[in-house]
């Protein structure tokens, strides 16, 4: 029987990054946002070229940014660098800012591990990643892709 997968797992390294802080969503894409893009010389690719990954908790959200390795607390104030712990994931895409859409693949991510020998990491935190933001792709999809990252572990490993 041929295998074929809902979700891929990748390995993403641990990294230094910039933070937005766990903040309200408006200014997670609002001052921070502006400040990520007139500050984007400071930052270094993580996993597929792409340096963040946004998170949320009880409706606020966080922004990493992996940043380059010379770069200082006082390259990056107001805001804070933090070690961002990497790990496995398994990902899936959805549609960006489609809450419905989110739901539907993390539930089928969920079903999916249950056919591995991975579990969900409860250490870690759920996370969304756009690698590309383009406008031809949009135009064909119709939409914007979101990856989902949900932490994950080898059952069995603590």
């Amino acid at each position: 029987m041929k295998k074929v997968p809902d979700a891929m797992i990748v390995k993403i390294p641990d990294f230094r990054a910039v933070t937005s802080g766990l903040v309200p969503w408006d200014e997670v894409f609002g001052a921070f946002g502006q400040w990520q893009e007139a500050h984007m010389h400071l930052f270094k690719g993580v996993i597929f070229d792409s340096p963040d990954f946004l998170t949320g908790k009880d409706d606020k959200g966080e922004w990493f940014w992996g940043i380059k390795d010379e770069v200082t607390q006082a390259d990056v104030a107001p805001y804070e660098i933090t070690e961002f712990q990497g790990g496995l994931y398994a990902v899936a895409v959805s549609i960006d800012g489609d809450g419905k859409s989110h739901n539907k693949v993390r539930a089928k991510v969920e079903k999916w591990l249950k056919t591995t020998n991975f579990t969900e990491d409860k250490s870690r935190v759920k996370m969304g990643h756009m690698i590309y933001v383009d406008d031809e792709i949009q135009k064909g999809l119709g939409y914007h892709q979101m990856n989902l990252y949900v932490p994950v572990k080898l059952k069995g490993k603590s």
